[in-house]
């Protein structure tokens, strides 16, 4: 008897994103008129941070980027419309479900499994943040078991050369001013024609971080990676499409005291797997309204929030009480004082 053919299917894509495509077409990101063929890559881990200065023995597992799904499906989208956004490492677009194939050119896929959005959001990374973005993927990855929830649901970390023919995109907005930001240190050995290095924390602020003997940050292919002008590389993250928080009053009043428990209850979640968010403010929260939102499987509801963008945040070791106890309070903090959430 003929063995079956491994051939991938959709089946599960719902409940597990991050495994399911291996490769991504993007239309219209770029004037040529090509699309952009990207393929998936590793996130770039962080180091543990802590409020002691001491190395930890029990912190090993848990901190490496997961394995690259191999075989997977191959998604194609079209980008719809203007920029959602643009913030400091990424520019945001819309983009619609065109296709799916079992492999980049090979027979198509059904588009209709439960839960697979039909609609995704693409963060293009800016030249220079082009680590924060990868460093962003991981924390997603860290977050497995509440996206769709806590989070949207994230569908990978993609790279790419420039299509032939194109030196640029728009979305990186202008090139000259990413080579004054990486021109800033005088000092530096830098070639003009690079990008220095995005500063993430625990890299600009080491002494608050320690890597406990693990090499997951600094095995990673982008622990000593340095972007190109000549011929940079695209990276974009792909999430499912979520609806911006509509901002209609200036004040925290507008919360109703069972949103703002909510909310408390979206911090707790992620200090349940020692995640600091580091940049709680207003665009950086969706309204969850879609019919299929995922039940959060610590509270057994529904949350009407979601949290985004953490290219800034940090991760504790569970294991170290001290720690546990100061960033968990320190969270609830944030929530009660932070006037700056409405800041844009």
């Amino acid at each position: 008897m003929t063995p079956a053919l491994n051939v991938p299917t959709l089946e599960t894509a719902y409940f597990n994103g991050y495994d399911a495509f291996s490769s991504l077409s993007i239309h219209g990101i770029s004037t040529s008129g090509r699309a952009l063929n990207m393929t998936r890559a590793e996130s770039f881990p962080a180091n543990r941070t802590s409020c002691i200065e001491e190395e930890c023995s029990t912190e090993k597992e848990g901190w490496d980027a997961l394995p690259l799904p191999e075989g997977k499906s191959h998604l194609e989208i079209e980008i719809i419309g203007e920029q959602l956004g643009h913030g400091r490492i990424s520019a945001t677009y819309a983009a619609r479900l065109h296709q799916i194939l079992n492999r980049p050119g090979g027979s198509p896929l059904p588009c209709s499994s439960p839960g697979l959005p039909q609609e995704f959001c693409i963060k293009v990374a800016k030249p220079q943040f082009f680590r924060s973005l990868a460093r962003e993927a991981w924390f997603y990855e860290q977050l497995a078991g509440l996206q769709g929830s806590v989070t949207p649901r994230c569908f990978g970390f993609f790279v790419a050369p420039l299509p032939e023919g194109v030196s640029w995109l728009d979305a990186w907005g202008d090139i000259e001013s990413c080579k004054s930001e990486s021109s800033q240190d005088e000092d530096s050995d830098e070639d003009s024609e690079s990008c220095l290095p995005d500063s993430l924390d625990d890299e600009y602020q080491p002494w608050l971080f320690h890597e406990d003997g693990r090499q997951s940050k600094s095995s990673s292919r982008w622990n000593d990676w340095r972007q190109s002008l000549e011929s940079p590389l695209v990276g974009v993250l792909l999430l499912e499409l979520g609806s911006q928080l509509e901002r209609r009053f200036e004040s925290p009043a507008y919360f109703t005291e069972q949103e703002k428990r909510d909310l408390a209850d979206l911090f707790d979640d992620l200090a349940s797997v020692g995640i600091i968010h580091a940049d709680f403010k207003f665009n950086n929260i969706l309204h969850v309204t879609r019919p299929d939102a995922v039940i959060c499987p610590r509270h057994c509801r529904v949350h009407h929030w979601q949290f985004i963008d953490f290219d800034r945040a940090r991760k504790w070791g569970k294991s170290i009480a001290i720690d546990d106890d100061f960033y968990t309070e320190s969270e609830r903090r944030n929530l009660k004082d932070a006037q700056y959430f409405w800041c844009v």
